[in-house]
């Protein structure tokens, strides 16, 4: 299925490299690759771009298919993917930039239907146009202990690191000059929105339109995203209580229950940002409350 996306996110998605706020190292690499493979008149090389969800896999990938001058095709990952579909997002692209998000998604069976296919540019017997193929997955783990081979056939790796918080500024500047010229926000509350984003721009921008829309009441809209402090909010309170309270590992199962949301939006969307900031740990028995986690369920205690 092809993705449609909003109408403001496209408007503001930046389009060059310049535009593109963060991730010096990873533009640094794409931007050689790129001058050097024009110079040479080669096809870019296979590219797989992993990071949480919400930090810009996408753009990135339009942005390298506006700087090499080609045509772009973005699809989202399936289980299953029929190499007959593939094939006519090829010819879609006259050998310009195949995208798929969440390529962790993919069976083994179906990336090994590609392997010839991104190696050699060939389907059978038969030669098809040279071709980039981007991939982007927040699961770069699942991929490495399942489809390594699928792994290997991309030249370049890049990953996306956590946004700092000038950055964040930034983006949250520009996002509302050009969304919404016309509604003034006081500078206190760009850095505000920026501390409480989960270092994620998706986030970032959710809470930006949110304080234009609330006429730049930051309380309001921490109250209808139960945001409580520094981004946490009372999911991850509940969380910590509960495994306060077990002082046991606690299995995902278990906690999906506790949360009321399905295991994988608990995977996805809270526990990448408590994790790594070092609230809990994971083991293979489960997640567990750290000394750093207690002290934080006290400071979250007091604004429930």
């Amino acid at each position: 299925m092809e993705i449609i996306e909003e109408k403001s996110l496209s408007s503001f998605r930046p389009s060059s490299f310049d535009q593109y706020i963060g991730q010096v190292r990873a533009k640094k690499i794409l931007e050689r690759y790129i001058s050097e493979m024009q110079k040479r008149e080669m096809v870019f090389p296979h590219i797989l771009i992993y990071g949480k969800p919400g930090t810009g896999k996408t753009t990135l990938a339009r942005i390298i298919s506006n700087q090499l001058d080609v045509a772009f095709y973005e699809n989202m990952a399936q289980k299953n993917i029929q190499i007959g579909n593939f094939l006519r997002d090829l010819n879609r692209t006259n050998g310009g930039v195949v995208f798929f998000d969440e390529v962790h998604g993919f069976s083994r069976e179906s990336v090994e239907q590609l392997h010839a296919v991104m190696e050699d540019f060939k389907h059978g017997n038969t030669d098809i146009p040279r071709f980039t193929l981007i991939g982007a997955t927040t699961e770069i783990g699942e991929i490495l202990r399942t489809r390594k081979p699928f792994y290997d056939r991309f030249k370049i790796i890049i990953e996306l690191e956590d946004y700092n918080i000038p950055d964040l500024i930034t983006i949250a500047k520009q996002y509302r000059e050009k969304l919404f010229p016309e509604d003034q926000l006081d500078e206190s509350i760009y850095k505000i929105i920026a501390l409480n984003c989960r270092a994620t721009p998706r986030h970032l921008i959710r809470l930006l339109e949110s304080t234009v829309y609330f006429g730049g009441d930051i309380r309001e809209v921490f109250y209808i995203f139960n945001i409580l402090k520094n981004g946490y909010t009372t999911k991850d309170y509940k969380l910590l209580e509960l495994l306060n309270r077990e002082e046991r590992c606690i299995g995902l199962q278990e906690i999906s229950i506790c949360l009321d949301m399905p295991k994988e939006t608990y995977q996805y969307e809270i526990e990448p940002f408590i994790l790594k900031n070092g609230m809990i740990s994971r083991t293979s028995r489960g997640r567990k409350i750290t000394d750093m986690g207690k002290l934080l369920l006290k400071e979250l205690e007091v604004l429930i």
